[in-house]
């Protein structure tokens, strides 16, 4: 037995025999790597704990969820991870959603993204900027700056 296998398996055992059998299966089937596969494991334990749903009925619906058909197993095991995160944290997604809501309406040009602070935790915001020359740089800072008194987005800035 391999060390993918050694390591699933011993995370498996936290799972009554019945799931870890069904969860197992799964993922043989569609094949992620290791760490997307622990990742899964703890995720589908903690929301079955929330739920009060079995992991092999909760994988069943974000299956549905995240449209499993058509996808590479590694594309599968992030949609899942993904759709896993947003039933385990259902606050912090729609903060995500507004924040993302937020930063289009300002207008920003090409290249020119606002990133907030890791988990929305702190006042320090990041603008990140893509460039190729001193002068797009220049050209793209001006915008910006242009842009925050003609968008009334930003003065919504200390909501997150």
């Amino acid at each position: 037995m391999d060390d993918y296998h050694k390591t699933v398996a011993r995370r498996l055992k936290r799972f009554s025999p019945n799931e870890a059998r069904a969860l197992e299966e799964w993922l043989e089937g569609k094949p992620v790597g290791i760490n997307l596969a622990l990742q899964i494991l703890e995720q589908l334990e903690d929301l079955s704990k929330k739920a009060g749903k079995t992991p092999s009925i909760l994988l069943e619906e974000l299956l549905e969820e995240v449209s499993a058909k058509q996808l590479t197993s590694k594309e599968l095991g992030r949609r899942l991870r993904d759709a896993l995160d947003r039933r385990l944290h259902p606050q912090r997604h729609a903060h995500e959603l507004a924040f993302e809501a937020w930063t289009k309406r300002l207008g920003l040009p090409r290249g020119v993204r606002v990133r907030p602070p890791q988990n929305f935790e702190g006042r320090t915001f990041c603008l990140q900027v893509d460039f190729s020359s001193t002068e797009e740089l220049r050209e793209l800072l001006q915008a910006v700056a242009d842009g925050i008194p003609a968008a009334a987005a930003w003065a919504e800035l200390q909501q997150f």
